[in-house]
């Protein structure tokens, strides 16, 4: 006796439902402050830094491999929490304050609300490379102008970084990338005159 369509329409759900359930899962990484406490105490001043630009091919969610020169592998299940540009951002924010011993080194959005900052900062990042088990790029192009003057010191920082096996090893390879840059950034800053002085 053939069996009534109900049946077979019930039992289709079931398997579609199994198989929902079993899909893969995006994991999230994020970059994190590398730089030491220098605890320079002093005078305080404040840092901002403009929005952070990085190049089209990484500015999504996913994580992106380069595999070759030419060609990419965008990862639909290895994805950033949250906006490179943003977590670039706050991570040399948070950096530069570690390095510089000052509370009041704030990233974009937040340093919108600055009307004079003593230091504003502009990062341009030329390229942000990840080879998976073997090295994170950054490479970036910055700015600082010092305070009570349209002075600039202007530089370029490449720095690659050996990278661990596996997507977390990559993501902590760009933040010690990411600190680097800092302290390039941080050294320009003492280069300037002395905000408060």
């Amino acid at each position: 006796m053939s069996r009534p369509l109900s049946f077979f329409v019930a039992l289709g759900a079931a398997v579609l439902v199994a198989a929902c359930g079993t899909s893969a899962q995006p994991a999230f990484y994020r970059l994190s402050p590398s730089a030491p406490e220098h605890g320079e105490a002093g005078i305080a001043y404040t840092v901002a830094l403009e929005p952070v630009t990085v190049p089209e091919i990484v500015d999504r969610p996913q994580m992106v491999l380069f595999a070759t020169d030419n060609t990419v592998d965008v990862q639909e299940f290895q994805r950033w929490a949250e906006s490179l540009k943003a977590n670039l951002g706050r991570v040399v924010a948070d950096n530069l304050s570690r390095e510089l011993g000052q509370k009041l080194v704030v990233a974009y959005p937040a340093s919108g609300g600055m009307e004079r900052p003593d230091y504003r900062v502009w990062i341009d990042v030329q390229r942000f490379e990840s080879r998976r088990g073997v090295s994170a790029t950054l490479d970036a192009m910055w700015a600082v102008r010092g305070p009570g003057t349209d002075r600039r010191v202007t530089g370029r920082t490449t720095a690659v970084e050996a990278a661990g096996e596996g997507f977390e090893g990559l993501a902590a390879a760009h933040s010690r990338a990411a600190g680097r840059l800092s302290a390039d950034i941080a050294t320009a800053i003492r280069s300037l005159p002395a905000a408060g002085r």
